[in-house]
């Protein structure tokens, strides 16, 4: 009985295959390229193939005939170069897929018409998924030279938003972006003119779609990015203000400039895993700040749900940059009273492999109860660690800095050495232990514990008995962190 089900299953696959072929319908729509209709057994199929001229208005008719095919259906490119301008795709729940990276290839026109967009408040982006469920996987955005906004940036190659400064103040109910970016390469050249040193400021962009304004609402989205590649940009990939959802960033390549860049967010959760990061001269790898705009009223008057981070399992490359990971809760900063954590980071499991004259591995710019842990550090630094007196409550725990060379060139600190590892510039309550003995610490906060390490001292009741009681918030905190995942 059990031959005779093995043999019936492969059967009706392959019958089922032979009445996929045999229903193949195409249809030819009006333009220079061709496009095709699939009728597949998991959802209308729609391939576009490309024309060797402008494929906008091909790839345009695509989505649209995909849309009209109900939930499900697929945008498929083949094998070759696409030459696109702008494209919107509204309320698309579907797939958009080509032959593989560095096989199908967008390439942005020339000369875009982007002061249109600036007209009405929308970014200048190669193609713009507003709000639906997308999965985009398996081709290339390419813009090897040339300037597709010339004398200013195109902002990114692909923007995902859940709503569009047009709609306002009629914010859509279902105002959502879900996306997954898999296997795609962004790659753009440096460019002359324009906000950043390069043609294409992001590869991904997840957002409202907006250039400037104020009280603006926050936005929801769920963002997927893995195995992709990043080159030649400004940010790999970059959200803002997100209030509610989840972000997964996990096993991606990037040689940026400032690498990933998460401002405004005041909740959802986001996990950056397993990535491989190169960071040039003052770059940044990865930068986490709660109110990059919230000082000039861009988003509305709105207290954070606490926004999680973990970053964890990472490998970062470092050359003369200015910071790897930075994190902060710069609320604090401006003054904003806020009862939640809108920044609870755990940074762990990464090496820092730390060159030339890097300023700091991590930057622990005002935040509360952060978990820095079981880190490695390599190579050379002004500082493996550097944390901010307005920073309280930190645990900082199995950190190895045994083969990271540190210069501070902190000579402003008159009276202490310039080889520290960890710098607790003024923190309070902060614990830091569990690493090894040659590891060299500047404590110059209050109800700081430093066990296992060096340091010089000069804050009070080093041994502080608050360190006790925080151990109970460190643990929640994880918990928290977790459970996202």
């Amino acid at each position: 009985m059990k031959k005779l089900v093995s043999l019936i299953i492969p059967l009706m696959i392959l019958l089922l295959v032979s009445c996929t072929k045999d229903t193949l319908e195409n249809v030819s729509l009006t333009g220079f390229g061709d496009v095709r209709t699939f009728k597949a057994a998991l959802g209308t199929v729609i391939q576009v193939l490309p024309s060797g001229g402008d494929d906008t208005d091909e790839l345009i008719a695509a989505f649209n005939e995909a849309k009209a095919s109900g939930p499900g259906s697929t945008v498929q490119l083949v094998q070759g170069e696409y030459h696109i301008g702008f494209v919107l795709v509204e309320d698309y729940i579907g797939t958009f897929t080509g032959a593989g990276m560095g096989k199908t290839i967008i390439i942005p026109n020339m000369d875009l018409p982007y002061f249109d967009l600036y007209a009405q408040n929308l970014a200048p982006e190669l193609v713009k998924f507003l709000r639906g469920n997308v999965r985009i996987s398996k081709m290339s955005f390419r813009n090897l030279e040339g300037e597709p906004c010339p004398g200013d940036d195109l902002w990114a190659f692909l923007g995902l938003h859940d709503w569009a400064f047009i709609e306002l103040p009629y914010l859509p109910e279902n105002h959502k972006i879900t996306a997954v970016v898999d296997h795609v390469e962004f790659v753009s050249n440096p460019g002359p003119a324009g906000f950043s040193p390069f043609a294409v400021q992001t590869g991904i962009g997840c957002s409202g779609d907006f250039v400037w304004y104020s009280d603006l609402p926050y936005s929801r989205a769920d963002l997927t990015v893995t195995n992709c590649t990043f080159n030649e940009l400004n940010w790999a990939v970059g959200n803002l203000g997100i209030e509610e959802g989840r972000i997964v960033l996990s096993n991606n390549s990037l040689s940026t400039l400032a690498g990933i860049w998460l401002a405004d967010n005041i909740g959802g959760s986001t996990l950056i895993s397993a990535n491989e990061l190169y960071t040039p001269a003052w770059g940044n790898g990865i930068n986490i700040t709660d109110a990059n705009y919230t000082g000039y009223d861009l988003f509305e008057d709105k207290l954070s749900d606490g926004a999680q981070y973990e970053i964890s399992g990472n490998v970062f490359h470092a050359l003369d940059a200015w910071g790897v990971v930075t994190i902060a809760d710069d609320r604090k900063a401006m003054g904003i009273i806020d009862n939640n954590n809108p920044v609870l980071a755990l940074i762990k499991s990464n090496l820092f492999d730390l060159q030339g004259s890097t300023w700091a591995g991590i930057w622990n710019w005002i935040t509360d109860n952060a978990v820095i842990r079981n880190n490695k550090f390599t190579g050379q630094s002004k500082v493996g660690v550097y944390v901010d007196p307005r920073t309280v409550n930190s645990l900082m725990l199995g950190n190895n800095f045994s083969n990271l060379v540190c210069a501070s060139d902190i000579e402003w600190l008159p009276g202490f050495g310039n080889i520290y590892n960890i710098l607790l510039l003024g923190n309070d309550n902060t614990l830091v232990g569990g690493g090894n003995n040659g590891t060299y610490v500047l404590n110059l906060g209050e109800n700081n514990v430093i066990t296992g390490a060096k340091f010089d001292n000069e804050g009070e009741d080093p041994l502080g008995q608050t360190i006790t009681d925080n151990y109970r918030i460190w643990k929640e905190n994880l918990v928290n962190m977790r459970k996202h995942y």
